[in-house]
């Protein structure tokens, strides 16, 4: 790590972009860079639907749905210099880097004053296995939306740059966002006289229904050794899951200060509660000399109070992530503030239909003090007892505030008071002359020249202990009706509310009327797309029941009404949701809607002069009233709303269009519309914009307003590779709708022929476009397919496989519709698992041999036990193995069970592994070379040849670079040290047999393990054999004690987190067996364990290999 120079002295590109601010003192600059960066393959081209589940398959984040992104799992070691786009913003301060193509990300920043890097600047960019798409970047600042890491990390963005008033500079990001189905958007601001950057969040709902999501801005600083975090002291902290509720500063459990980033040597995940979310601060400081230098974020706890702290430890396990995600910049720590929600990764906000939330977060460098006790945005204040008669107060102002005013209070008595004319930047330090004891309460209050307050601190604050309210995790029978609901509101959140159809049904078994699953099942049809049978839900609704939720369902019973051509029913409804203040918007807006469809423009202008107009208006009421005045001549009124709708939402898209339709086209307008819509992806991604925009034309049936915005896509596209698919669909469906069927088949055919790779429609909308399709050709086998997926994306499955199945009639070589059917059919159990093999056989024949298929296929195989053909499986695919670490693992595995104990080690070898977050902290891959190597011993033992096995049986201590993960803290050596004590004893070395034995049982283990029964085993050797049966005759106890009430505490399962633990007991107990000479036993319970699971002796032997990390976390 180093200090940035204050001149920025690397050899880049100027575009010449350098716009300044009136005094000078604000600048941004565009220009090119080249940056490390290191290889991927490409995306998976397999659609990733949140139900296509191969038993006993992990699937990467698969409690989350991230259709109809493609996923990035082809990690490749090398690694050449990319260009990157960075954009500036630049003060007499800080300067801050953007770069727009991996999604407008902070690259780091930077104070002027020092070269610290505040936001840590990461020079490479190194991808790991750890966001929602797997791909994940380290450093500067990211933007986490909609949930997770987000879903666009390595993929660029909209953007632009404002120039503002008060001559400050903005860039603003922004990405209609498909899984959430919702808008966000950041203003990064930075003013000509300040010290901080403000990161401005807006989310704006896209959708008539309620859409949870999680916000987060999520930065990173450098994890020196002398780092100390700056926490709430007095908050609760938690880990995920609400695990262990405790103050911060009671987690020091082992007598060290967890404060200080030295002291932690695990992963730790650390939530704030409690009082802590009602603060507005904290933040970092590295207090080493040649630094001494830190990093304030400070966020109004009304909007964000989520505060979580991650760090990868200090450990040797921690520390490999220094590398892993940087090349030379070393290791990081993460605060993440959340908005709108209390506590990270613990629930979610929630956008209302046309709903616009906002929030800020305010970064700033510190320097040349100790830490701060309280920060705002406008000062950092560090205040702290020197002695029994003084303390410091060091005053860190981030604008010029001029005569202003600091008292010191002891008991509400002032003890001192001081003025100051604050310069930005400046510090100012004092020794003030004060005795406190405990029970004295001291306080700091700084005003402005207005006598406004704009700092206040007291030394005592109460905390007390949150209360979480969780839900029952019984059987649904056992539970209320309200427990039930509440459960079923809980899994709405999961995208599209399959995981809330269960609870609902539960409910309507009980009592068919109940009006609250019946609202909640209305909403669900609605966001499918089921508006017919929505309908007939929310009208049952109304007949009894509660009368809370009674206005949403009228609202969503209008627009469902509205989609079905029912316009009187429609307005029936609106008009009675439109009346209440928590609908009003959006029943205004719709209901303006409804009246333009029916050609009543002044009533439809009427409706939306009615909405209660804020700085949270949605930006789509301007939208439709810029284009109603417009079609009514009032030019002037539609100038007005089209300005306020860039003043709500700057990168409107829809107000681009209204734009040239008022002030005319030319080729600046459309060169800005392209630079703003085509996010220039290889994907899906930078056409969305563009049928996004054309929907909000196609919603007033003005379809030759929409064919304007997707012709301008069309003649952006024309000199590309190709245009995406479902541009042309939506071209040739609103020729259609205009009577011009010959135009409308040309691009229906067009669409059709061309590269359907990572084509993954999802907007209900596109049924009708696709549906039309068919209608006019029932021979387009691949809109079958792109209907086909949209529908199982939207739970609809049996129209799916429908579907597919006529798609697979007509062209039974495609690749995607064979493997969409054999998982489809399967998770249906539609098919024997014969037939779904065969599909998957001729969808990985046919798909060039997919990573995604290659493991589909190797699960079904471990299903069917068809172990011929999975040997075959492996021993064929070696390309792909040494690619896909995790199948290489697996094929590690087989070739161990089948005594193939060489050829585990040489695949293991030879794959590149890399980076993964999963298994943190514990032998994942090592456990592999581990059985490996000891079955290479044990067969060496076996055929008499001692010193070659001790040799290989002593590489199982080793951990090979090639393996990419460093020595666990808290390792498990007994089967180790029993098998090298053994073969020592063979070739009749007894003392250091001896030794080995010894080593063998003098460890801390998992109580209720394999390891166990080989620390019984060295006992045995050590001549202590009463001893090692009475430890086997207890595991067997407690082991058929779990197998018969699964109830054990001790379970394996809680030694190695995400893992599966049937099978575990029964396998242990056939060690037990095995040490007893019960062979036929034995065997019976391992068989047992494996018909369970076929990882079983994996998961046993990693149980045994480790000490749980999270035992020493907040886990």
């Amino acid at each position: 790590m180093k200090l940035f120079k204050t001149v920025f002295t690397v050899s880049i590109f100027i575009l010449g972009i350098c716009l300044h601010a009136q005094n000078n003192s604000v600048q941004v600059k565009v220009f090119k860079e080249k940056i490390p960066t290191y290889d991927m393959g490409p995306d998976d081209k397999n659609s990733y639907l949140k139900d296509f589940k191969i038993e006993g398959l992990f699937y990467f984040r698969d409690k989350r749905s991230t259709y109809p992104y493609s996923f990035q799992n082809d990690y490749k070691p090398t690694k050449q210099d990319v260009e990157y786009e960075i954009v500036r913003l630049e003060n007499d301060y800080i300067y801050v880097d953007i770069i727009p193509q991996l999604r407008g990300r902070i690259q780091g920043a930077v104070d002027k004053r020092n070269g610290w890097d505040f936001l840590y600047y990461n020079h490479a960019i190194k991808p790991a296995e750890i966001a929602v798409r797997s791909a994940w970047l380290s450093g500067g600042l990211e933007y986490n939306h909609p949930g997770g890491h987000g879903y666009t990390q390595m993929n660029k963005i909209s953007y632009d740059i404002k120039d503002n008033i008060d001559g400050s500079k903005t860039v603003v990001i922004a990405e209609v966002e498909p899984v959430r189905m919702m808008k966000w958007e950041y203003e990064i601001i930075l003013r000509p006289d300040a010290l901080f950057v403000e990161t401005k969040g807006r989310f704006i709902s896209t959708v008539p229904y309620m859409v949870p999501f999680v916000s987060s801005n999520n930065a990173a600083m450098h994890a020196t050794d002398e780092m100390e975090l700056i926490f709430p002291q007095e908050t609760y902290a938690t880990g995920h899951g609400i695990s262990n509720l405790k103050k911060w500063s009671e987690y020091s459990n082992d007598g060290t200060d967890w404060n200080w980033v030295k002291n932690i040597k695990h992963g730790l995940s650390a939530f704030a509660d409690g009082t802590g979310i009602n603060l507005d601060y904290w933040g970092v400081y590295s207090h080493e000399k040649d630094i001494d230098a830190g990093t304030v974020v400070v966020a109004d706890h009304r909007l964000a109070p989520g505060k979580k702290y991650f760090t990868w430890g200090k450990s040797d396990s921690g520390r490999q992530w220094d590398t892993f995600l940087s090349d030379k910049d070393g290791g990081y720590v993460e605060l993440q503030h959340q908005a709108f929600n209390e506590r990270m990764n613990h629930g979610y906000g929630v956008l209302e239909p046309f709903e616009v939330k906002e929030f800020s977060v305010f970064w700033y460098p510190i320097k040349n003090t100790p830490g701060f006790t309280k920060a705002t945005k406008e000062i950092a204040v560090n205040f702290k007892q020197l002695d029994n008669k003084s303390y410091r107060l060091d005053l860190l102002p981030t604008l010029n505030l001029p005569n202003s005013t600091v008292t010191v209070l002891k008991n509400g008595n002032q003890v001192h008071e001081l003025a100051y004319d604050f310069k930005v930047g400046e510090i100012y330090k004092n020794k003030l002359k004060l005795t406190s004891s405990d029970s004295d309460t001291l306080e700091i209050k700084i005003i402005d020249n207005n006598k406004k307050p704009f700092f206040e601190w007291k030394s005592k604050m109460n905390s007390e202990k949150p209360v979480h309210h969780t839900i029952p995790k019984t059987f649904e029978k056992n539970l209320t009706i309200d427990q039930l609901y509440t459960k079923a509101v809980s899994n709405y959140f999961d995208a599209y509310g399959t995981d809330a159809d269960a609870y609902i049904e539960e409910i309507l078994s009980r009592d068919p009327n109940e009006s609250r699953a019946l609202r909640l099942k209305g909403t669900i049809q609605v966001k499918r797309g089921e508006f017919e049978k929505a309908t007939q839900t929310l009208e049952k609704s109304f007949v009894t029941g509660h009368f809370y939720g009674r206005s949403r369902a009228d609202f969503l019973n209008g627009y469902a009404n509205l989609q079905l051509g029912n316009y009187d029913k429609a307005h029936e409804y609106l008009a009675r949701s439109s009346r209440h203040r928590e609908e009003i918007d959006h029943s205004l807006f719709y209901l303006a809607q409804l009246e333009v469809l029916k050609g009543n423009y002044h009533e439809a202008l009427r409706r939306l002069e009615e909405v209660p107009l804020s700085y949270l208006t949605h930006p789509h009421i301007y939208n439709l009233s810029t284009y109603v005045s417009r079609k009514l001549g009032k030019l002037k009124k539609s100038k007005s709303y089209l300005t306020k709708s860039f003043e709500r939402d700057p990168l409107n898209f829809v107000g681009y269009i209204e734009e040239i339709e008022l002030y005319g086209e030319n080729k600046e307008r459309i060169d800005k519309i392209n630079f703003l819509f085509d996010r220039k992806d290889k994907l899906f991604l930078g056409s969305q914009n563009y049928i996004d925009t054309a929907i909000f034309y196609i919603d007033l049936k003005d379809y030759q307003q929409a064919l304007k915005v997707l012709r301008i896509a069309e003649e952006n596209y024309a000199s590309k590779e190709s245009t995406y698919p479902l541009i042309n669909y939506y071209l040739g469906y609103c020729f259609m709708k205009i009577s011009d069927k010959n135009e409308a088949l040309k691009y229906y055919k067009k669409a059709t022929d061309t590269n359907s790779d990572y084509v993954f429609p999802y907007r209900i909308e596109s049924i009708v476009v696709l549906e039309n399709v068919l209608k006019n050709n029932p021979n387009d086998d691949i809109a079958f397919m792109y209907l086909g997926d949209l529908m199982y994306h939207l739970r609809r499955h049996s129209e799916a496989i429908n579907l597919w199945e006529k798609a697979n009639e007509l062209n039974p070589n495609n690749s995607r519709v064979n493997r969409n059917l054999a998982i489809g059919r399967h998770v249906a159990k539609m098919d024997d698992l014969d037939t779904t093999i065969k599909l998957m056989e001729a969808s990985f024949v046919k798909s060039n041999k997919s990573l995604r298929t290659f493991s589909e296929l190797e699960y079904l195989y471990i299903k069917k036990g068809d172990y011929k053909k999975l040997e075959a499986h492996y021993d064929t695919n070696m390309d792909i193995l040494h690619r896909k670490g995790k199948s290489a693992l697996n094929a590690a595995d087989f070739y161990t069970k089948t005594s193939r104990f060489l050829d585990a080690q040489k695949v293991l070898k030879n794959t590149y592994f890399s980076a993964a977050e999963r298994n943190l902290g514990t032998p994942y891959r090592h456990v592999r070379y581990t059985e490996a190597v000891l079955g290479q011993g044990q067969k060496l033992l076996n055929e008499g040849k001692y010193n070659n096995a001790i040799e290989e049986l002593k590489r199982a201590y080793l951990y090979p670079d090639y393996l990419h993960e460093a020595k666990v803290n808290h390792p498990v050596t007994t089967k180790t040290d029993y098998f090298v004590g053994l073969a020592y004893k063979k070739d009749k070395q007894s003392s250091k047999a001896k030794t080995y034995f010894k080593k063998a049982i003098n460890q801390e283990m998992n109580p209720v393990s394999g390891a166990v029964v080989f620390r019984a085993s060295a006992l045995k050797e050590l001549g202590r054999q009463k001893e090692a049966d009475k430890i086997i005759a207890d595991l067997v106890d407690r082991l058929k004690h779990k197998i018969k009430t699964e109830s054990l505490e001790e379970s394996i399962a809680n030694e190695r987190a995400g893992s599966s633990n049937k099978g575990v007991s029964e396998y242990v107990l056939s060690l037990c067996y095995n040490y007893l000479n019960q062979n036929e036993t034995a065997e019976k319970y391992k068989a047992l364990a494996v018909e369970k699971n076929y990882n079983v002796a994996y998961n046993v032997m990693l149980a045994s290999a480790h000490i749980s990390p999270k035992k020493y976390t907040l886990e």
